[in-house]
């Protein structure tokens, strides 16, 4: 995994030519499952708390946690009003704070200091069985956020809260492609219930190996901005919770915080 010393995980040389070389590092066991828990524990009590409301009474976390949040996806207030609130909440703000992810950011974004390392829209994300209408085809993350001209500049960092493999919606990875820097795509805009999209040329696409990047709790992966991939998709029983943690380099000549109204592409 890495020498870990003053409680920070010191990489070995393997995994950091791994990860320029292939734009993402899988890192085993990484996060304790308590602290998964906790989020677990939050994400079914906010999902409780919108369930009175709709008189769909359970005091059971896996049935919160599973067939009652697919039941409120259906209806679009309640699903955003439980995404918008966990995402919101101390707990999570305070997970995403206590994973002590900054010094392997700092490592694979080769930077001298933690002091140029940035933060950047950490999220949970909710996907609910069958659900076609938010999964994102392939794609660069660097079309999404531009904080960073360069978009080796800036990482993913992506965490699951239980095991997930292909029917569950393991993410679909490209290795390599990041090579190519950030390609033309397909803009595709959002409406009513249905993510945007910028979506990577298929031809593209076809030139890479395409690995399922199954994880099993505890687990992270960490991946380039440039890197073409793809939400897998949930053909389970039960929902997939993520968390997305994005890391940026601040002392870059191409940095805009992501306030910012500039953009690269103007």
């Amino acid at each position: 995994m890495g020498v870990l010393t003053n409680d920070c995980l010191i990489l070995h040389k393997e995994q950091l030519d791994f990860y320029d070389e292939n734009g993402f590092l899988i890192i085993k066991n990484l996060i304790l499952s308590e602290k998964l828990n906790q989020v677990n524990d939050l994400i079914a009590y906010v999902i409780k708390l919108e369930s009175d409301k709709n008189n769909i009474l359970s005091s059971d976390s896996n049935e919160l946690l599973h067939k009652i949040m697919i039941k409120l996806k259906k209806n679009t207030a309640s699903s955003s009003w439980i995404y918008q609130t966990i995402n919101c909440s101390n707990i999570f703000k305070k997970f995403i704070h206590s994973v002590s992810l900054d010094e392997i950011a700092k490592q694979l974004l080769h930077l001298d200091s933690i002091q140029s390392l940035g933060t950047n829209s950490s999220s949970l994300r909710i996907d609910v069985p069958h659900d076609k209408k938010n999964i994102r085809d392939w794609h660069q993350d660097s079309h999404y956020f531009l904080d960073n001209k360069n978009a080796s500049d800036s990482l993913v960092v992506w965490i699951p809260f239980d095991d997930v493999e292909e029917k569950n919606g393991a993410v679909l990875i490209c290795p390599k492609s990041h090579r190519e820097g950030r390609l033309e795509s397909v803009h595709v805009e959002a409406t009513y219930g249905i993510s945007e999209q910028y979506i990577t040329d298929s031809k593209k696409v076809e030139k890479y190996e395409q690995i399922i990047a199954n994880c099993k709790k505890g687990d992270t992966i960490f991946f380039n901005m440039d890197l073409i991939h793809k939400s897998g998709v949930n053909s389970s029983d039960e929902v997939r919770y993520t968390a997305q943690i994005r890391y940026t380099s601040l002392n870059k000549p191409g940095f805009r915080p992501p306030t910012d109204s500039f953009s690269y592409t103007n």
